[in-house]
């Protein structure tokens, strides 16, 4: 009995021996099958914690480039409405410039306008003086001829002294009088001084 206790005890025991065998090269298996899925989920762990790596430096470069992006737009909407107002400035200088042009031109065609009425007034100026001068010199001449004849009635009358003065009166005042020599009065002059002349 002890005999088949012992031979049934080690039958069982080597069937447990074998199973526990079983048994550990399954979990061997299993572990290592773990063990490659834990490495692989590590190295996909990595994988993406390098992408996510890579993201974040994509997507932070993405979002300075917006920042700047930003700053340029603004920079650029500042510099086109500095470009606009210095435009309109310019379009004011322009119109200002075109009115004050006008202006000028209307003034010169005024003083224009102003000069041919002084020239045109100096030419009637000059004509009136001139007829002035002329009608003057007329009523000079008539003036010494009723003088030489009022010369000769005084010496007519005797009267030398009046005779001589009108006659005087009748005759150029020097020798850059345009006058003209009244003859009556001249011999007037000599009839009564006693003077004879040349001829």
């Amino acid at each position: 009995f002890v005999m088949a206790f012992l031979f049934a005890f080690g039958v069982y025991t080597s069937a447990m021996l074998l199973e526990i065998n079983a048994q550990k090269a399954a979990l061997q298996v299993a572990n290592d099958n773990l063990k490659q899925k834990t490495d692989a989920l590590d190295k996909s762990n990595k994988d993406l914690q390098k992408s996510n790596d890579e993201l974040a430096k994509k997507t932070k470069e993405a979002e300075d480039n917006l920042a700047e992006a930003e700053k340029q737009k603004s920079e650029a909407e500042k510099n086109l409405a500095e470009a606009n107002r210095q435009k309109q400035i310019a379009e004011e200088n322009l119109s200002e410039a075109n009115r004050q042009k006008l202006i000028a031109e209307q003034n010169l065609a005024e003083a224009n306008r102003q000069q041919k009425i002084a020239e045109e007034n100096m030419r009637i100026a000059q004509e009136n003086e001139a007829e002035a001068k002329r009608a003057n010199f007329d009523l000079r001449v008539k003036n010494s001829d009723i003088l030489a004849n009022q010369a000769e009635i005084y010496l007519a009358d005797g009267d030398r002294y009046e005779a001589i003065n009108t006659a005087i009166d009748a005759l150029p005042v020097d020798e850059n009088d345009a006058l003209p020599v009244n003859i009556t009065a001249e011999n007037v002059l000599i009839k009564a001084t006693g003077v004879y002349g040349d001829n």
